[in-house]
């Protein structure tokens, strides 16, 4: 079966981007992409948050339009409250933190689908985290915007940030998600040169291709899977009976 390219991390002008989601879904459909997940940054607004999912679902009819939340914080408490709320709505989390015990309490936590690489900082890769991500099925992500936009001793310390990342991720059993992280259509980059650029940064072709294909497609499968009511646990479903 033909490979499906999945991309988890995409800003709008309804969050920290430039453009309407359209013209994002647009240009990604164009390059190859057969999902793209329109991410607002929680508080979301949540009669916008269904209004763009239904208009865009009805437009794209032949394109996966993924909901995401990016969670943003700095306390272990807003945390929960927030996943508790989001959890039942979103087909992908991200947690973004500043915060290692935030980020700690994050790969424990299953409702959690991907750290968010902004802000990585030494201190945060800590090898823990990897044994509890593997755990609790959390991904890493490899913001690949974060990476092309920096410039010289930054960019060398980002290779440095992602190598030791991958190398804990292989250690441990963790996954990796590689996302475009846009915000705007302008950082958007095809599958194939995605895979490149990921191989550059000392991944496998078939690490990478997973990266933005099974990976992402199994994030958004079973959380959707787990909102319909006759979902117990994966692979197990409510069957009725007939008379």
């Amino acid at each position: 079966m033909k490979d499906r390219f999945y991309d988890l991390h995409a800003h709008s002008f309804f969050s920290c981007g430039t453009d309407s989601p359209t013209r994002l879904i647009l240009h990604a459909k164009r390059l190859g992409w057969h999902g793209l997940a329109i991410t607002d940054y929680h508080p979301v607004n949540l009669n916008l948050f269904e209004k763009i999912e239904s208009i865009m679902k009805k437009t794209f009819s032949n394109f996966d339009v993924i909901i995401g939340v990016e969670i943003k914080t700095e306390k272990i408490s807003e945390l929960k409250t927030a996943l508790n709320k989001l959890r039942p709505i979103a087909d992908v989390i991200l947690v973004n933190s500043q915060d290692i015990k935030v980020i700690r309490a994050a790969t424990k936590d299953s409702r959690v689908d991907i750290i968010a690489q902004e802000n990585f900082t030494k201190e945060k890769i800590d090898p823990t985290l990897f044994k509890f991500a593997a755990k609790s099925k959390v991904c890493f992500e490899i913001n690949l915007r974060n990476l092309l936009q920096s410039q010289g001793a930054h960019r060398t310390h980002l290779f440095k940030l992602i190598s030791k990342e991958i190398h804990l991720v292989r250690k441990f059993g963790a996954k990796i998600v590689i996302t475009n992280g846009a915000c705007s259509w302008l950082d958007i980059r095809a599958p194939l040169e995605i895979i490149a650029l990921a191989k550059c940064l000392g991944l496998s072709k078939e690490e990478a291709l997973s990266a933005i294909s099974k990976v992402p497609y199994e994030i958004i499968s079973l959380n959707r899977e787990k909102r319909k009511p006759d979902f117990i646990m994966k692979g197990i479903k409510i069957i009725k009976k007939g008379v």
